[in-house]
């Protein structure tokens, strides 16, 4: 196998690397351009999650040890700027809670239907909730604390979070066939 056609993994690795240096990145990081580059690098972390998928499908080397690697770099990149943002008192520990708490069920929720012999693919409010999360960790990262904006944006993620987690609920419960 060659260089190129690693390059999935790699992508998927570099979140868990990335993921792995938020938190000490958060706490010496105070100065502009620490932010910046912090900034850059979760911005690249979450654009790789979409390359890994798209490359590995491309290139027909979709594998369950992938996905699953890339799943839980996806969810240790969240949980990681989370509880970031919550050890310098960006967020408040309920709503770091009810993210964190969500993923955990959906997770749970997933593994249920494989478990039962079906299977809930990422649907699309997922990843629109993925999307609008890492556009607010971006916002963090980039403007001061207390600005109004943050309570709406915050709203706004946590509504989509609660709606696809939702949609996952009636997905699994409809592939039950209770």
């Amino acid at each position: 196998m060659t260089f190129f056609a690693n390059i999935p993994f790699f992508l998927t690795l570099f979140r868990v690397v990335a993921a792995l240096s938020i938190v000490p990145a958060l706490f010496w990081g105070s100065s502009e351009v620490c932010q910046y580059a912090l900034l850059v690098i979760v911005l690249l972390a979450a654009t790789s999650d979409f390359f890994d998928g798209y490359l590995a499908r491309r290139w027909q080397q979709v594998t369950i040890s992938g996905a699953v690697f890339d799943h839980v770099a996806d969810k240790l990149l969240m949980v990681s700027l989370l509880i970031g943002f919550l050890a310098i008192g960006r967020l408040e520990a309920y709503w770091v809670l009810v993210l964190i708490g969500r993923e955990i069920v959906v997770m749970g929720m997933r593994e249920w239907a494989l478990l039962s012999g079906f299977s809930v693919p990422v649907a699309l409010g997922g990843k629109i909730k993925t999307a609008l999360l890492f556009l607010f960790f971006s916002y963090l990262l980039l403007f001061p604390a207390g600005l109004w904006f943050e309570s709406l944006f915050l709203v706004l993620v946590l509504v989509a979070s609660i709606i696809s987690a939702a949609g996952y609920f009636v997905r699994c419960l409809k592939g039950a066939r209770l």
